[in-house]
């Protein structure tokens, strides 16, 4: 089993950067589960299940909302997570799962993506992902001590693509 951290700024192409891997691994018919947070607009994200390719309104814009599920920045609707942690516990083993992204919901708060924190720890997959952002690192390294840590900085496509062949390529994956 292989265990990565893909960790960068804002905006630095953590999520781009599991889209581009989701597609290596479609194209070399891997069997891949989990979640990808999406960019709708500005204002909204949409989280994408990964074995099926449904879709649901997972955040939007915190404007003052109060509660546990919100972010300085987001604001999540409940029945979306609800919604995302039924999809993480129904597919089997897979060769890739990704969780795009463990934060301040899963890390400090035991929400979010709860089911995908229980997957990544009972190691089920062959080879798991997960994004986290850099002031997290070190509580996900503490959870996670064997994984390998990535840094993206907006690499370039040639990069990119060496860093999703390392990983589609290891001997756990193949």
């Amino acid at each position: 089993m292989s265990f990565y951290l893909i960790t960068g700024e804002r905006e630095a192409g953590k999520s781009t950067f599991c889209q581009a891997l989701l597609k290596g691994a479609m194209n070399r018919g891997r069997r891949i589960s989990g979640l990808i947070t999406l960019t709708v607009r500005q204002d909204r994200l949409t989280a994408l299940d990964l074995s099926t390719n449904e879709t649901c309104l997972l955040a939007e814009v915190n404007r003052g909302n109060q509660g546990d599920l919100h972010t300085g920045l987001w604001s999540f609707h409940a029945e979306a997570v609800e919604w995302g942690n039924r999809r993480i516990c129904s597919p089997p083993p897979s060769d890739l799962f990704i969780l795009d992204e463990a934060g301040i919901l899963e890390f400090e708060r035991d929400g979010g993506w709860t089911e995908g924190m229980k997957r990544l720890d009972d190691r089920r997959d062959r080879v798991s992902v997960v994004v986290v952002r850099p002031e997290l690192l070190d509580t996900a390294l503490n959870r996670w001590a064997e994984a390998e840590v990535i840094h993206i900085r907006r690499p370039g496509r040639g990069e990119r693509e060496k860093l999703i062949s390392r990983i589609l390529n290891k001997p756990s994956i193949k």
